[in-house]
């Protein structure tokens, strides 16, 4: 029974006594100390849920009991409370989206069976057991002889608990360790038969769940989200044909093209094997040795280097497949095909600044943003575009389609839509989704077929094989988050972890005993592309070797950089100067710059220049003739190419509160973003209640110190004198202005608090002199100080013409 008069009526009852974020109940981290319990929302309700059922058990009513020999051998009930609703217990609000994959949600009490929904677990009002299903009466203590004795071996229930605990943990993946996930759907916009018999792409409006994942590639499993990095866009379509695994990147070219290499270049990434430093960085001797002796990664350096590899979030960062693939449609038709996600929220970054902050801030900074965009309904979505081109096609090109260290120009190839994919559900649970999802790019459909790449070579057995290790066996396709919808019948039997129970004697193929079944598919199933490897009239010799297109290293390279913006630019240099900064050996720094003199003289000249380095001789070419490229310049390779619509939905805006300040615009400033979709946080020194010069009362959702200034994507400073003396008073206040300003975000400055600006060196233009369009002063004119300029402002994410390099606040 329960040990304690239920709180929970009084808790959700309470009048609202208190002005504050609508959005407050849907933050991970921090909270208000008085939550508003008029608010309901679905976030709001459940948190109150929460709330009451937290404030319902005010201590351990059962500790007591866990001493004495009297209750030692008559252990009491533990104490627990009703649900007040059956979402109470929800890992996450949005359960409630299901798939033919995630089921519905596990509103009913059930064990283990069946499909993914049935293997969800609900404890709610039941007792305790063991992994066998005995209930256990006792959780606190071990079995000993007597109240001082001896801990006894016979105690199968500590050592259930303790064996199962030692073994918790898997070994982490070798590349991709730390990541992130969600379930959602992908829907086809139209029938792309006449290309390729794959499921996904039968008809117009058909829905293939999916489950993605996102991660960085160098980091451990505990690395921060945030360091410069490529990032993993591995897509698992469970399709009516089988599971199809889209295991691709955030950058559309790799360091390497042969798989051979590919141990090298993970090993010189990774932390130096003698002190295992550093962690989730390229900023370190072995990397830039590795790949200043190898100038095919030229390219992709010019990527990792640029923005794109510091998101602002999963969300808004394009996908790549990488490699050249093939469809085929039923007539047995092929054509080449590359694959492209592109965000609706546009392509945006950090700055390395920002982003160095973030690592300490939060560590879990993109974790958290998809957790909580997907929580408060505000689902992530991305266009799936192909490049369709013929092999005739790729003969023409100056460079080689099966090398992955170059990509094809929008120019030459365009990039055609074909469906969306929607992320709506987040996982019940890291380990069992998240973290033991398998991809592995061998997973294809009928349609879908490899090219000759020699870096897709590799990755088809590397996958495979490391899983077989990660998850203990050859049967990791039996765990749930791996298990396709498409039946499986084989003759494969055994191994560890084996969860199927074949009916019958029958374990080969042919068989009588079994009516022949299960029997080969013929044409309806999948069948590879018949592309001649051998003939009689010319024979293929076995060789170690690369086409001669490949030798071609550096116009690619050129090609990104010169599509860039200024800034952009600016930030390529600024991050080739602190990663070479940070290697040990001139000489290394000295290589890399004459390579990059191959790319662009006034890219080395800066580098050198703020390396402190004599400009060296260019980088001999590995070809002599280098073929004529097509384009010299493609839009599409810049961020600025993808800027979103300007909605500011799940951004976060910091609204700092004092004592004394004037409320009225802050008031109707929370309704109009909340009404806008942004999330909004009352800051100040301390949690607690702020008074307004008026008397309203104001209750702090988060603090400068649990909340620093990189958090949020845009920021308001109330007016009021009282306010405005306090607030100085504060020095975090100054810093936060000022990486705000320096991170080129949008701040609403209200009334007297543009001395903030002052005290902090802000001009109150832009170095060209011009109007900051991020820079809104309600005293310089008060159409600033209107909600629809701050919103708009602040959809344009960020103010780059403020940018300097070195930073002048």
């Amino acid at each position: 029974m329960p040990q304690h008069k239920s709180r929970a009526k009084r808790a959700t009852s309470k009048k609202a006594a208190f002005r504050g974020s609508k959005m407050a109940v849907g933050t991970t981290v921090s909270g208000p100390s008085h939550p508003d319990p008029a608010a309901r929302t679905a976030a709001a309700v459940h948190a109150q849920e929460q709330e009451a059922l937290a404030a319902d058990m005010p201590f351990n009513s059962g500790k007591s009991s866990e001493y004495g020999q009297a209750r030692a051998s008559t252990p009491v009930e533990g104490a627990h409370e009703k649900m007040p609703s059956p979402a109470a217990g929800a890992g996450t609000l949005s359960e409630k989206n299901e798939s033919l994959k995630t089921g519905a949600p596990a509103l009913e009490v059930q064990a283990l069976d069946g499909s993914l929904g049935a293997r969800r677990v609900n404890s709610a009002d039941q007792v305790l057991t063991t992994n066998q299903g005995v209930p256990v009466g006792d959780n606190q203590n071990s079995l000993k002889a007597g109240l001082r004795g001896p801990a006894l071996l016979e105690d199968f229930i500590l050592r259930e608990k303790i064996t199962h605990f030692d073994h918790e943990r898997i070994p982490e993946r070798i590349v991709h360790a730390r990541g992130s996930g969600a379930h959602g759907y992908f829907e086809s916009y139209k029938s792309l038969s006449s290309l390729t018999q794959a499921a996904p792409f039968a008809e117009p409006g058909k829905r293939t769940p999916v489950f993605v994942r996102f991660s960085t590639v160098a980091g451990e499993r505990g690395s921060a989200d945030t360091a410069r990095d490529v990032r993993g866009f591995a897509v698992k379509f469970y399709t009516d044909q089988g599971n199809w695994d889209l295991v691709g990147n955030n950058i559309p070219v790799f360091f390497i093209q042969d798989a051979m290499k590919f141990p090298d270049l993970i090993h010189a990434a990774k932390p130096e094997p003698h002190n295992a430093m550093p962690q989730a960085a390229t900023a370190h001797d072995t990397f830039w040795d590795f790949v200043s002796l190898m100038p095919e990664s030229t390219h992709m350096l010019m990527w990792i280097m640029s923005d794109r590899a510091i998101p602002r979030s999963y969300r808004m960062m394009q996908g790549f497949g990488v490699h050249t693939f093939r469809l085929l449609n039923s007539k047995g038709q092929s054509s080449f095909c590359k694959f492209h996600w592109k965000p609706l929220l546009g392509t945006h970054s950090l700055v390395w600044d920002e982003a160095v902050k973030l690592m300490g801030a939060d560590p879990d900074f993109h974790r958290r943003d998809l957790w909580e965009a997907i929580e408060s309904g505000n689902y992530p979505e991305w266009e799936l575009g192909l490049q369709i081109f013929s092999e005739s096609d790729a003969d023409k090109f100056s460079f080689d389609v099966l090398d992955s260290t170059k990509l094809i120009p929008e120019e030459l190839v365009p990039v055609k839509p074909v469906g969306r994919m929607v992320l709506n559900r987040n996982p019940d649970n890291f380990f069992a989704e998240t973290e033991q999802v398998a991809f592995c790019t061998a997973h294809i459909v009928p349609g879908i077929d490899f090219s000759n790449d020699p870096l897709l070579a590799g990755r088809i057995h590397s996958y495979l094989d490391t899983q077989i290790t990660r998850l203990g066996g050859p049967n990791f396709h039996e765990i749930p988050i791996n298990s396709p919808l498409a039946p499986v019948h084989n003759n494969q039997r055994d191994g560890l972890h084996r969860q199927a129970i074949p009916r019958g004697r029958v374990s080969y193929e042919p068989n009588s005993l079994s009516g022949g079944c299960p029997f080969q598919a013929g044409a309806t199933g999948f069948i590879s592309f018949p592309k001649a490897v051998e003939t009689s009239n010319s024979p293929v010799d076995k060789v170690r070797g690369k086409p001669e297109r490949f030798a071609e290293h550096y116009a690619q390279a050129r090609l990104f950089f010169d599509s860039q913006t200024e800034v952009e630019k600016a930030h390529i240099i600024g991050a080739f100067r602190f990663e070479l900064s940070r290697v040990t050996i001139p000489a290394i720094r000295s290589r890399m710059v004459s390579s990059l003199l191959n790319v662009s003289k006034d890219l080395a000249t800066a580098v050198a220049a703020g390396l402190g380095l004599d400009l060296p001789e260019p980088m001999p070419h590995a070809i002599k003739n280098a073929p004529k490229p097509e384009v010299s310049t493609s839009p599409a390779l810049s961020l600025m190419a993808l800027p979103g619509n300007g909605d500011i939905s799940t951004r976060k805006v910091a609204i700092i509160v004092a004592n004394g300040m004037e409320s009225d615009t802050i008031s109707s400033l929370i309704d109009a973003l909340s009404e806008a979709g942004a999330v909004t946080r009352l800051l100040s020194s301390r949690l607690g209640t702020v008074m307004s010069e008026s008397g309203e009362a104001f209750e702090v959702d988060a603090t400068f110190e649990n909340s620093p200034c990189v958090l949020f994507d845009a920021l308001v400073l109330p007016a009021g004198p009282e306010a405005l003396s306090m607030l100085i008073s504060d020095g975090r206040t100054l810093d936060f202005v000022k990486d705000q300003y320096r991170h080129c975000k949008t701040l609403l400055v209200l009334g007297s608090s543009s001395e903030l600006l002052a005290k902090a060196g802000i001009p109150f233009t832009l170095p060209s002199g011009d109007a900051d369009p991020g820079l809104l002063i309600e005293a310089q004119d008060d159409s600033y100080a209107s909600p629809e300029a701050f919103i708009k402002a602040m959809g344009k994410h960020r103010h780059p013409a403020r940018d300097q390099d070195p930073p002048s606040v």
